[in-house]
């Protein structure tokens, strides 16, 4: 199962980067049409960059960034003004997505005010009954943290706790993703950036 939603969501993002204008309207689809843009049940186009999918009870959750107001796709420090949070969609079908929200707003001061957010991966805690959101805060190479957030529901609102160190030379982490195994054990699986970005 893990292997086959890995599959769907490369399907799912592709679909979404293409940014093609579209004015139409589509409050159901029966079918899903590589080349076009993919519409929410409000005829809106879905903007979930960076994210994951995630099923909880009888809804699949599609997690990513919005990067509304910022067409040129902008990072690093320059995109704390523009990034718009994490948007949530559900779907029972992954192929009509319904648009429930930002589930973890972009915050107005520390982590996070500056710079920008994206690989957003939920788990379900067991022994918290909570939700739990792993996410990358990134200003500049090799300064990419990993962060984590919690919720009491699926479609949040999520409340950072905050960085945690990793085990690379660094402590930080960079592109990263997570997965629960049948005994409910999580883990987190993550790469290290550890040359400084020229760029950033």
């Amino acid at each position: 199962m893990k292997k086959q939603l890995s599959f769907l969501f490369i399907v799912l993002a592709s679909s979404c980067l293409l940014d093609a204008v579209s004015g139409e309207k589509n409050s159901s689809q029966s079918s899903v049409i590589n080349g076009t843009d993919w519409v929410d049940t409000e005829g809106r186009r879905i903007s979930a960059h960076e994210g994951e999918l995630a099923r909880f009870d009888d809804y699949f959750y599609w997690y990513g960034s919005s990067y509304k107001n910022n067409p040129k796709g902008k990072f690093r420090m320059t995109a704390g003004p523009v990034w718009n949070g994490v948007q949530v969609y559900r779907s029972k079908d992954l192929k009509n997505w319904e648009y429930r929200g930002v589930c973890l707003p972009r915050p107005e001061s520390g982590f996070g005010k500056v710079g920008a957010t994206g690989r957003s991966h939920v788990l379900y805690n067991q022994k918290t009954k909570q939700y739990v959101m792993w996410y990358r805060w990134f200003i500049a190479m090799p300064a990419s943290f990993l962060m984590v957030a919690t919720a009491d529901n699926p479609e949040g609102p999520f409340t950072p706790l905050g960085a945690r160190e990793v085990g690379t030379s660094t402590g930080f982490g960079s592109d990263m993703n997570v997965f629960k195994d049948e005994d409910d054990k999580a883990y987190l699986i993550y790469c290290g950036h550890n040359q400084p970005d020229a760029e950033g």
